[in-house]
């Protein structure tokens, strides 16, 4: 959609910038509403995972083949899988 058209250049394109900052501002609430709760469910599965396997489990530990293939089953559904925004 254009929304600077030569109609709109009487009033030094007043509506399309409008138009424009308000699809910015629409981002950026969508990006920050996005990073909350990414930020609140990655919370809740580092919660999960130590009450799961306790203070002993260290990211980059060897894991045995048969957990790489049950996070591939799972995908994001894994309780070691994060949100990256």
């Amino acid at each position: 959609m254009l929304i600077y058209r030569p109609e709109f250049s009487g009033n030094k394109f007043r509506k399309p910038h409008i138009i424009a900052i308000g699809y910015i501002l629409f981002a950026i609430v969508v990006t920050l509403y996005l990073w909350r709760s990414m930020g609140n469910a990655n919370k809740n599965r580092d919660a999960r995972e130590k009450s799961l396997y306790g203070e002993e489990k260290i990211e980059g530990h060897d894991i045995s083949d048969e957990e790489v293939e049950e996070r591939r089953r799972q995908g994001d559904k894994h309780v070691s899988y994060r949100y990256v925004l």
